[in-house]
């Protein structure tokens, strides 16, 4: 077996034994770390390097529990693909349309490099599960209200380039999908 420090010595000595250790790969499934590193040392095209200070400086700010929520949300098993979201309007005496919004969660403002989100919206059947998706996958999942309601926290890392972010809600019985909504972290 090769240590990380073996493999990582030809890198370092020709960068004159910065102390800089280069990873072959990102912290996979650990979505909050990477995003807070690739903050620390940007170099373009979404590269980044990681340093020891940086890695020890960001392992201090994020709390456990919002990575440990992190990997629980990324790695919860999904099975049915989610359609796009639809943009339609209900013909009269139709059913609603589902919507979504989001706004800065003033309950749970969070804090570390964490910014506290809340996700609502309505339009779905009573008690059904809602899966609230981002970028194809699906970041949080909830039951609807006997009205149709939704309203679910999420931690969303913020950085020191603002990012946009994209939601939108899938309701898995009825299959509606709601309008887009984003929000800026």
């Amino acid at each position: 077996m090769v240590s990380v420090r073996a493999s990582v010595l030809p890198l370092n000595t020709a960068l004159g034994g910065s102390p800089t250790i280069f990873l072959s790969a990102s912290f996979a499934g650990l979505p909050l770390i990477n995003q807070a590193l690739a903050a620390e040392n940007p170099r373009g095209g979404g590269a980044f390097v990681v340093t020891l200070r940086a890695l020890i400086k960001v392992l201090g700010e994020i709390a456990p529990a919002a990575v440990v929520q992190a990997l629980a949300d990324r790695n919860m098993p999904h099975p049915r693909p989610t359609p796009p979201p639809a943009q339609m309007t209900p013909l009269p005496g139709a059913a609603p349309a589902a919507t979504c919004g989001a706004e800065l969660d003033l309950s749970q403002p969070g804090s570390g490099g964490i910014t506290g989100m809340r996700i609502f919206g309505g339009g779905f059947l009573p008690s059904e599960v809602v899966d609230i998706i981002e970028l194809g996958q699906v970041s949080a999942t909830t039951n609807a209200d006997t009205f149709g309601g939704f309203s679910v926290h999420l931690s969303v890392l913020s950085s020191l380039f603002p990012t946009a972010h994209t939601v939108h809600a899938h309701g898995e019985s009825s299959g509606r999908t709601s309008n887009n909504a984003g929000f800026t972290v």
